[in-house]
């Protein structure tokens, strides 16, 4: 097990430092635009867009671990291995999980040291970002969840396709939705702001975290079975 650490850190050791760039992303906008960045919707624009920026790229980043590991003579060499091809897929998917509380971790530190900023500058109503951040955190781990048995089991360039085809039907589908309950359209939008701006006082967290980690889990358990069946179309 030791020896897939390893083999992970050397060849995703970027990746995994990326989070914390990634995580820094809206004090390095704050640099970048100093000089056009004077009030408190300013600095808060700049927390939310570099917030919403670095998990995207976490994201991006967090799936291109993959990489390389859809090959055949790799997924038969680590089933022949002592820790076999469950070994393997645990040590990814607890490298994957790392990286998002790694960016998490950084995200709400930057974002921190920016709100210092502008209490030390005596500028005010500027808040931090993690009341946004957090649900997209739960739903990051949602989408790994869905992600990653689709690279193992069509390989990551046919299992990103068959997922993006899922994706747009999926789309159509809440699209058909929305236009047969277009009359209580607003009824339902005002009904999901109000229970957004409210979470923080709601088992909705806590809630959203355990089937994000169950979800994670089940995740798991599937790319193991198929990972192997997969191993079959991979190409040499």
């Amino acid at each position: 097990m030791t020896g897939l650490v390893y083999k992970e850190w050397k060849q995703n050791k970027w990746f995994i430092l990326g989070m914390v760039i990634c995580g820094a992303l809206p004090l390095i906008l704050l640099i970048v635009f100093h000089d056009s960045v004077k009030t408190a919707s300013h600095y808060q624009l700049v927390l939310n867009t570099g917030s919403i920026v670095g998990i995207l790229i976490a994201g991006m980043l967090q799936m291109m671990t993959l990489g390389g590991d859809d090959r055949r003579l790799w997924a038969y060499f680590i089933s022949a291995s002592p820790d076999g091809s469950k070994g393997f897929i645990r040590v990814k998917y607890e490298m994957i999980f790392f990286m998002i509380l790694t960016f998490l971790l950084s995200i709400h530190f930057f974002d921190n040291l920016i709100l210092m900023f502008t209490v030390d500058k005596g500028i005010e109503g500027v808040y931090d970002a993690g009341n946004m951040v957090l649900p997209l955190i739960f739903l990051q781990i949602f989408l790994r969840a869905v992600d990653i048995p689709f690279s193992y089991r069509f390989g990551a360039k046919k299992g990103s396709i068959i997922k993006m085809i899922l994706m747009v039907l999926c789309a159509i589908t809440v699209l058909i939705v929305i236009m047969i309950n277009i009359d209580d359209l607003d009824v339902i939008i005002d009904g999901i702001k109000d229970k957004m701006a409210n979470y923080s006082e709601t088992p909705l967290i806590p809630a959203i975290l355990v089937l994000s980690l169950i979800a994670y889990y089940i995740s798991y358990r599937i790319s193991c079975r198929l990972y192997m069946k997969g191993a079959e179309q991979y190409d040499k």
